[in-house]
């Protein structure tokens, strides 16, 4: 099913192309066996070169498997898929699933920093909104809390009791007309928007410049869920449609799309962007250095689209 709405996506769906291409410094190449990472200048042999991202939770201990300046080296040799955390093993299997070699996850992609070496760190996150954007697709771990919980959770079914019964029309022609009734599912917004995922401050910008992402949701019912620039999409539904375009939605952003229509329509620049500030201030920072990192990616997309000039919170 993901890999039909991915083909469906990349070939149907204007809003969803790309019309530039970007190449990470570095990117997970899935060597089957074993993984390893890869400079800019190795994938470049190999182009054109596409690539999924991960939106994930680290969780309170952190992520085990990180690349240091200590281990690079190593880790551009061989990175053992067993010694991965769990959410990160089950990406690379997705991904394989879905035909696509190179991921970029955070951990491994960029030199995490310590207290005398932050250069890389503060070379690359500037560019994590870009990195998204520019994805095939996000893999979003909704409903992981920590990176070893793994994308996939228990099923509950594919089957709901459905029941029928007649309601008679009473009108004159007493024309009788026979329905179904089935439980009513959680709203998948409900499933994605308050799982521990939601919760993360860096995953706002992953899901707002993603042009595609496909959800992991540990709601039984739910399972599997689709979000692009062009169709929402579940297990058990499908709406085709914008993705927040207009004036009409009033919950919290989930695209650039959606603010910069709106600062369009607007007299009040400052509207759109209270809006995204404000779902940005529900979550949780587990670096306060990050809080107006995390957030500069929206901001950048935004200026371009609109031509407005933003500085340190303000436009």
């Amino acid at each position: 099913m993901a890999k039909r709405w991915l083909n469906e996506c990349i070939k149907e769906h204007d809003m969803c192309q790309l019309h530039d291409t970007l190449i990470p410094k570095r990117l997970v190449y899935d060597g089957k066996v074993q993984s390893r990472a890869q400079d800019k200048d190795a994938i470049l042999k190999w182009p054109p070169c596409a690539y999924m991202t991960l939106s994930y939770c680290w969780g309170p201990n952190g992520n085990p498997t990180v690349t240091t300046a200590a281990n690079i080296s190593s880790h551009f040799v061989e990175i053992p898929i067993s010694a991965l955390p769990r959410t990160i093993q089950d990406v690379i299997y997705v991904a394989r699933s879905l035909d696509v070699q190179y991921l970029w996850v955070d951990a491994i992609c960029i030199i995490q920093p310590n207290s005398s070496d932050t250069a890389d760190w503060q070379e690359q996150a500037p560019l994590m909104g870009k990195i998204y954007s520019h994805s095939l697709c996000t893999i979003a771990a909704s409903s992981a809390p920590h990176c070893d919980a793994g994308l996939f959770f228990r099923r509950i079914g594919a089957t709901l009791p459905v029941h029928s019964c007649t309601i008679e029309d009473p009108s004159p022609r007493q024309h009788r007309s026979p329905i179904q009734l089935h439980p009513r599912l959680r709203n998948w917004y409900d499933v994605v928007d308050r799982g521990p995922l939601s919760s993360r401050e860096w995953a706002m910008q992953e899901r707002m410049l993603s042009t595609r992402i496909l959800f992991w949701t540990g709601d039984g019912h739910h399972g599997l869920q689709w979000e692009s620039k062009n169709k929402y999409a579940w297990e058990w539904n499908v709406y085709q449609g914008a993705r927040k375009s207009g004036w009409e939605t009033c919950e919290p952003p989930t695209t650039v799309e959606y603010v910069t229509a709106w600062w369009e329509r607007s007299d009040s620049r400052s509207s759109p962007w209270a809006d995204v500030v404000e779902a940005y201030s529900t979550t949780s920072l587990t670096n306060r250095s990050d809080k107006l990192a995390a957030i500069a990616g929206i901001a950048r997309t935004i200026e371009r689209a609109t031509g407005e000039v933003y500085l340190s919170g303000v436009w």
